[in-house]
């Protein structure tokens, strides 16, 4: 019986050495995946407050459209969209979590699109197509 209990014995020990040394190497990760995740966080936060304005500069537009007329708020409106594709686009490629950006940003362009798809056409733009 104390053959048995042997084998058993040191497969845990051996298995315990090796759990002990993950953890250890990733304790010793963790300042830098710590200062990495702050990073993100703050830039997230960037992202953040650029969305918000940019989504209070499509609320102003619209409001323009309502009393000037569609198109001069359709250029601002692509205008606008252009400049959000360049800053995530930028984003993106230097954001850790950039992907999530991407993500939001596409959203936002998808209804963006289903927005102006409504908006009526001038009469001699519509007589064209």
């Amino acid at each position: 019986m104390a053959e048995h209990d042997g084998p058993g014995w040191k497969d845990k020990i051996d298995r315990f050495s090796v759990w002990r040394n993950e953890l250890t190497e990733e304790a010793a990760m963790l300042p830098q995946t710590l200062a990495d995740l702050r990073t993100t966080i703050q830039d997230l936060r960037k992202v953040s407050a650029r969305l918000e304005t940019a989504t209070k500069g499509l609320e102003a537009i619209v409001k323009v459209a309502h009393t000037t007329g569609i198109a001069p708020a359709a250029r601002q409106l692509d205008a606008v969209a252009t400049e959000m594709e360049a800053q995530v686009r930028t984003i993106t490629e230097n954001v850790p979590g950039g992907g999530l950006v991407d993500k939001a940003v596409s959203d936002l362009q998808k209804t963006l699109g289903a927005f102006t798809s409504l908006l009526p056409q001038p009469p001699d733009e519509a007589d064209e197509g």
